[in-house]
């Protein structure tokens, strides 16, 4: 029975005014149900985290877990080069981080690849691709998260100290008195401040 829902349905089109004249089959696969969230985050394409967890170890597991604790339920996280899927595999295997490996080469191709890809190349440039990777975020979460959060890189972190402070209902916090407005509203805008670093 199960098998049965699950397999896909091939349809064939034929004209009865055009003697002999028939379409290809059109395949019908089922789409599966999608997992809701109420937030969502987003990366940049991230690229050498070697690099990124030798000036600053933990990052990377510090922002996922922050944020979780402030209420977000899924990551996507972009990855430019392909080093940050070993680290990010018990966060995957949790289902609560979606890892795009080689994000250039699956949105582009090679000569995406080549911007993000190789980070000593005369080409890698893989701030060109943040727009497309924008893009790309908010579109994967249409219809299945009301909110979605672009943060940059894992250097980055969410603040919203609404009543009690940081804590695990903060972030819904802040958002609740935008949810009457979240179907005429497009973005929030947040502002950033910097403590410390070059």
């Amino acid at each position: 029975d199960v098998e049965r829902r699950t397999a896909p349905v091939e349809i064939q089109l034929t004209e009865e005014s055009l003697p002999g004249w028939t379409s290809p089959p059109i395949r019908f696969c089922p789409i599966p149900r999608l997992r809701r969230f109420r937030v969502a985050l987003c990366t940049e394409p991230l690229h050498r985290f070697a690099q990124v967890d030798g000036q600053a170890p933990g990052l990377l597991r510090d922002f996922i877990e922050y944020h979780a604790f402030l209420g977000v339920e899924h990551f996507t996280i972009l990855d430019g080069d392909g080093s940050f899927g070993e680290p990010l595999r018990r966060y995957i295997a949790s289902g609560h981080v979606e890892h795009v490996e080689r994000w250039g080469a699956k949105f582009g191709g090679p000569m995406y690849d080549a911007i993000t890809a190789n980070s000593s190349a005369p080409s890698w440039r893989p701030i060109l691709l943040e727009p497309a990777a924008e893009d790309f975020c908010m579109w994967r979460y249409r219809g299945r998260a009301d909110w979605v959060l672009l943060l940059h890189s894992p250097d980055e972190f969410l603040h919203a100290p609404i009543g009690r402070g940081a804590g695990p209902d903060s972030l819904e916090r802040f958002l609740e008195p935008l949810e009457a407005w979240r179907g005429h509203i497009s973005h929030v805008e947040l502002r950033q401040a910097y403590y410390g670093g070059a």
